[in-house]
């Protein structure tokens, strides 16, 4: 087909940037699919949609999709981190399967005022890293779809630097806008 011949796909997409709309968008001018049309559903909505067949593909979150997973409703084709989920380990990543080098997840953190000394820093530090790598939690994390990691705070803030950067890159070549 040529570029005059794309046709429209539908998506579960909400009419607010989210995670997954970002994912979406970055895949998509990753690999440079056809014409897309947003669809305003929101998150828990596209999950259904995409399990129902409304929709004919989804990026739900993990934690989202699993219970739909599990149950038969949602096939999961890859994930979008660049290494595979411990919780679907037969689950490919897209970087192995259609998009090298693609590599975009959620994530969640924990950050005080930058006011707080660099002692306090370390120490809850050092004691949120025990706790998030205690066995029974790790498990708790991965049942919902999330990889349990601990890190130094100048790791954290390069991941945050990282994707302040790929987020900003992202928007300007989508042209997406706050509505």
């Amino acid at each position: 087909f040529s570029s005059s011949h794309c046709f429209r796909l539908w998506l579960p997409i909400p009419p607010t940037p989210t995670p997954a709309m970002l994912s979406f968008s970055l895949g998509a001018f990753w690999a440079g699919p056809p014409s897309t049309e947003r669809g305003a559903i929101v998150k828990a909505e596209a999950v259904i949609a995409a399990a129902s067949g409304q929709a004919p593909v989804g990026f739900p979150s993990l934690a989202g999709a699993i219970p739909m997973i599990d149950s038969g409703r949602l096939r999961p084709l890859a994930v979008t981190s660049l290494r595979r989920a411990s919780s679907l380990p037969n689950v490919p990543t897209l970087d192995e399967t259609l998009l090298k080098g693609f590599d975009y997840v959620a994530w969640y953190g924990v950050a005080v005022p930058s006011s707080t000394p660099k002692e306090i820093v370390a120490r809850l530090n050092a004691a949120l890293g025990k706790i998030v790598l205690l066995p029974d939690v790790k498990e708790a994390f991965n049942k919902q779809g999330f990889e349990a990691q601990a890190g130094t705070p100048e790791e954290f803030t390069a991941i945050i630097n990282r994707e302040i950067e790929q987020t900003v890159k992202l928007i300007q070549i989508t042209g997406l806008k706050a509505e």
